[in-house]
Order: structure tokens, then sequence, then C-alpha cells
């Protein structure tokens, strides 16, 4: 469908775009929440939104685009939390500890806050293979992510480890078994089997991110050990 490009009533054509795309995402995102995604159709979407038929191909092809983009935008949402709560704390200078207390509490804060976040981020996946690829793209992004970030946060903390592939595949296989270990715990939590509080939780969480995190920079150091000796 040809995108608008007049606009009306003091608002941009590209504007009332964007807020109709972001109605059917919200909407999308109940839907998937509540367990109603395999009965909806575009048709019933629209309804629900007060929307025509014709102005959901503006911004998606398929009711599969809408599913990849709200686990999307969930993603980007979550590692921004993230991102802005670790650049914070180094602007403080706090310690390794004090700053995986800091991000993990502002990251779980953000899926408790709304808990069918993490249910549509991590839990939710349907018979649709293009959103359980979706789902597995977001698992490997995050521990992407979380690897380049303690490669650069604990590199400047270990000056005789220099940067190898072997550090770069302990990194990845840390941080892959931190965000699925977490990922697990928090579903977990949520459904009420690991009975903490938040704030408990996410201390434990972050004790558990650190001691791992230290392993892995003293697997490192260990296996530059001979090639310095």
């Amino acid at each position: 469908m040809p995108k608008p490009v007049r606009p009306f009533l003091g608002e941009s054509a590209e504007s009332r775009v964007q807020t109709r795309r972001r109605q059917l995402m919200d909407q999308a995102f109940v839907r998937l929440a509540d367990d109603q995604w395999r009965q909806t159709s575009i048709a019933a979407l629209c309804r629900d939104v007060g929307l025509n038929k014709r102005y959901f191909y503006e911004s998606f092809d398929s009711l599969d685009a809408l599913e990849e983009a709200v686990v999307n935008d969930l993603t980007m949402a979550l590692m921004q939390v993230g991102l802005a709560s670790a650049a914070e704390a180094q602007q403080q200078s706090l310690g390794t500890d004090a700053l995986a207390r800091q991000v993990i509490g502002e990251c779980l804060g953000w899926l408790a806050d709304e808990p069918r976040r993490a249910r549509v981020l991590f839990a939710k996946a349907s018979d649709n293979p293009r959103a359980r690829a979706q789902r597995n793209r977001v698992i490997s992004q995050l521990a992407s992510t979380l690897a380049e970030f303690g490669m650069a946060y604990h590199q400047p903390r270990q000056p005789a480890v220099a940067v190898t592939d072997q550090h770069g595949h302990l990194a990845g296989l840390g941080a892959s078994m931190l965000i699925g270990g977490t990922i697990e715990s928090v579903l977990r939590w949520l459904d009420g089997e690991i009975p903490m509080s938040l704030t408990a939780f996410s201390d434990y969480v972050a004790r558990f991110w650190v001691v791992l995190g230290n392993a892995a920079v003293q697997m490192a150091v260990e296996e530059d050990a001979p090639t310095r000796s």
C-alpha cells in the first residue's frame, strides 16, 4: 500500500503512519501475551484498534512480520535499559559488584513492571518458524551485547591479557550461559517458582553474573600464562 504523503489536521503523513504502526504493535503485544495470537487475523486486529484493514499493509506485509516487529521492539528496549544503566554506573565509577547490581536491577525491574514483556520475548514461541527464529536471534543478540561489554569492561583491568579470538570465544560462552540461565530463572520467578522479592532476586542474579564473569577473566589469564612464561 502506498504511504500517505500529505499532512492532515496539522499532523504529518509520516507521523500518522507511525501512530497507526504503534497501535497495531501494542494490540499485537496484548494478543501475544494473552495467548490469543493463533486465533488472530489481520481484520480482527485492525477492528480492535479501529483501523481500516488497508492501513495494516502500510507497515507490515503479514502477521508474522508484525510479531517479529513486536519482539524486536521489546529487545531494543531491554538492551537500551541495560546499556544506559551500565553507562550511568561507569560514570559513577561503580565497582564491578555495584555495577552488576545496578544493571541487573534495572533490567529485571523493567521486565517485572510488565511481566508480559518477558513472556512475549522468551516464552511465547508459537508455531511460526519466523517467530521462533526471531526469539533465537534475541537471545543471541543479548549474549553478543553482553560479551562485547564484558570484553571492553574487563580488558583495561587485565593489562597482561591480550584480546584474542579465544578470549572472544570465552566471553561469548560465558555470556550465552548467563543470558540463557537468567532468562529461564526470570520466567520461573515470574511464575512464582522462585519465591523471592525483586530486590533479593536481582541481587542474587547479579552476584552469579559477577562470579561467572570473574571466572571467565581468570580463565583467559590462565590460558595466556604459558605463552608469557
